[in-house]
């Protein structure tokens, strides 16, 4: 389907729910732009044309099984690593992954690995979820 197609799809399936919900209490709003605010990915490590394996010896620990694109948030002590800082990062990877380039498809899924870094431990987080730590040890 031709991006045009696709896009008059969207429109005709918003308009029909604008007409469903008139004289509600909600309002429809087509096309919405989500990039009110300046959103910002912490780090992205993007795979070299040519890779060189020497290079990836001495990689920190964590980091050893790094994909095409890898993507990492990092919470300093001030801040918190929790769940809607996951959340955000996974929203990065969406927007990161939506087709771009003149063939418009998506980046493979298996190109991804998301990271989330922590100066301190996230003891809220830690408390609902199990969390898998590496065997770095801080000096």
């Amino acid at each position: 389907m031709t991006p045009d197609r696709l896009h008059h799809g969207h429109r005709l399936f918003g308009i029909t729910l604008t007409d469903l919900f008139s004289g509600t209490p909600w309002r429809v709003e087509l096309e919405k732009d989500l990039a009110l605010q300046r959103q910002l990915l912490d780090v992205v490590i993007i795979e070299q044309a040519v890779p060189d394996a020497r290079l990836a010896r001495d990689l920190p620990d964590g980091l050893d099984q790094l994909r095409a694109h890898n993507l990492l948030t990092y919470k300093s002590k001030q801040e918190a690593l929790d769940g809607w800082a996951l959340d955000e990062l996974i929203g990065h990877y969406v927007n990161y992954r939506k087709p771009h380039g003149p063939d418009q498809r998506l980046l493979p899924e298996t190109a991804f690995q998301l990271y989330a870094v922590a100066t301190r431990h996230p003891q809220g987080l830690a408390t609902r979820h199990p969390l898998q730590s590496t065997a770095w040890k801080a000096p």
